[in-house]
């Protein structure tokens, strides 16, 4: 697998780019970081046993050394994305959003799903939170058009009262 030392993501490694972020892979750069990282585990390695006390015993201090070493290549290495950004929040299958499309098609039953699956007792945060923004989107539209057919309403019927008024003018 290739680093990318721009983003640090593990691309493949016939892979003429990062996939992430473009930058086209130099091997002599690649080499240079493979061998950075070498270099920084070894000094991690090297440090822990400098550091390691004459007292403690031999078995904790491999295992010190051990989670050090462990440490320092996470925190060197890139880390890979995750499908699932928390604890029963994955991600939602191309039929429940269907599904969850076609319920939202039907005008009265979309307002009442929605103030169920955003005031409900999902485990699911990120469903919550869309459900209440698609509700507060819902109720948004309904006050506009609402507000839009008084303002309609209101100019028929000024036109219609004035048209009636001239044409009594006329009809002398």
């Amino acid at each position: 697998m290739k680093v990318c030392a721009r983003c640090n993501y593990e691309c493949k490694d016939d892979a003429p780019f990062c996939v992430k972020c473009g930058k086209p892979f130099d091997t002599e750069e690649t080499s240079e970081k493979e061998d950075i990282l070498a270099e920084e585990a070894e000094t991690v390695s090297v440090s822990v046993e400098e550091s390691a006390d004459e007292e403690v015993s031999q078995e904790e201090t491999s295992i010190h050394e051990e989670n050090t070493k462990q440490q320092a290549i996470s925190t060197l290495l890139p880390q890979n994305e995750s499908s699932e950004t928390a604890e029963g929040e994955a991600p939602m299958s191309f039929g429940k959003c269907l599904l969850y499309g076609l319920i939202l098609m039907v005008p009265f039953v979309s307002i009442i799903m929605l103030c169920v699956w955003g005031f409900g007792h999902s485990e699911n945060t990120t469903f919550r939170n869309w459900s209440k923004a698609q509700l507060f989107i819902q109720v948004a539209a309904a006050v506009l058009s609402f507000i839009v057919g008084v303002i309609v309403a209101l100019v028929l019927i000024t036109g219609a009262s004035t048209i009636s008024y001239y044409s009594s003018f006329i009809n002398l």
